[in-house]
């Protein structure tokens, strides 16, 4: 349709992403970089669209209704170059494309699938363990960005953290099997099965472990209970370490998945309201447009004259398949604000 529209030359090369989901519009930025590196002197056009009239469903399936309601119509078009002349125009550089798939498991296969309901009726059908299956592939995701973005601060930090985390396990088990299994619980003991005292072999306590903060003391509670805190803490070791990714990011621009998906990556990667933002800004406004959404939130950033030069901005993207893709971008000058752009709605 470009190529027939603006009357291109034949030499034009195209390429059809159709059925990457979501996140498509990450996955071709990844194609026409990959095309730039090998054809010198050349422009990439990267259109992302959302069209609903294909997938439209006309069924009575709640689990395939919901995509009825949830996306709209939206596009976006993106000229990237490796023309050396182009340089002084461009407002970013494209530094990292990092992509992740899971459809190797099942659970993740199915959570969005295209398919026929009982009767014939074709749409889409998202699961209820869409949100489960999102946390594993974006874990995954970061495990291999965080590296090439985070500073090595903090990537000490992380491994610092990932080495207490081990200590204490450690520490924990290895104390349940010596005091808790063997000492506190009253059955393995032979001389306490014969009711008689402790042999002069056995130690009068057990050596005292280190607690961590907020578990009660052998003291007061006994070295049963001192046991059992024990044993809940070395199986809930802490939580995983939450890097701040505001060293690597001045901006985020995450898919407009729905209102819960902003919220739960607010809270998991520990951000504030201004940086999700521009993902309810134009989730509010134009909805969920796919692909396309992560433009009309840098054209938000833009407008909002937030934009400035060596800023560093995360486009993150879930698809079906499924899959996690995130891109990082480079401003290479100051954006003018363009207040007039920012719409209510």
């Amino acid at each position: 349709m470009i190529v027939n529209h603006y009357r291109l030359r034949s030499s034009v090369r195209t390429y059809n992403l159709g059925g990457m989901g979501c996140s498509a519009g990450v996955i071709a930025v990844e194609l026409a970089r990959d095309l730039l590196q090998v054809h010198r002197g050349a422009r990439a056009l990267v259109v992302s669209t959302e069209n609903l009239t294909q997938n439209w469903y006309l069924g009575a399936e709640r689990s395939m209704l919901v995509g009825n309601a949830l996306f709209r119509m939206g596009g976006s078009a993106v000229l990237m170059t490796n023309v050396p002349a182009d340089v002084p125009r461009c407002r970013y550089r494209l530094a990292h494309v990092v992509r992740t798939h899971v459809g190797a498991d099942d659970q993740a296969y199915d959570a969005i699938f295209e398919m026929e309901d009982v009767t014939g009726a074709r749409g889409v059908k998202l699961s209820k363990n869409i949100m489960d299956v999102a946390g594993g592939a974006l874990k995954r995701n970061l495990t291999e960005l965080a590296p090439l973005v985070l500073p090595l601060r903090e990537q000490a930090r992380f491994f610092a953290h990932l080495g207490l985390h081990l200590w204490q396990q450690q520490r924990g088990w290895a104390w349940a099997w010596r005091g808790g299994a063997r000492g506190a619980s009253g059955t393995s003991d032979p001389h306490r099965r014969r009711g008689a005292g402790a042999s002069r072999s056995t130690p009068s306590r057990p050596p005292r472990p280190l607690l961590p903060a907020g578990t009660p003391s052998a003291s007061a509670s006994g070295p049963s209970s001192t046991a059992a805190a024990l044993g809940a803490a070395a199986a809930s070791p802490p939580g995983p370490y939450v890097p701040d990714f505001h060293t690597a990011f001045e901006h985020f621009c995450f898919h407009t998945g729905g209102r819960p998906v902003i919220d739960v990556l607010e809270k998991a990667l520990d951000l504030t309201t201004v940086d999700v933002e521009a993902s309810r800004y134009a989730l509010r406004v134009y909805g969920n447009t796919s692909s396309a959404s992560v433009w009309y939130e840098m054209e938000f950033l833009e407008a909002a004259g937030r934009m400035r030069s060596g800023d560093r901005t995360w486009q993150l993207a879930f698809g079906s398949g499924f899959k996690c893709n995130s891109a990082v971008w480079v401003a290479l000058r100051d954006v003018p604000p363009a207040p007039d752009v920012i719409r209510e709605g």
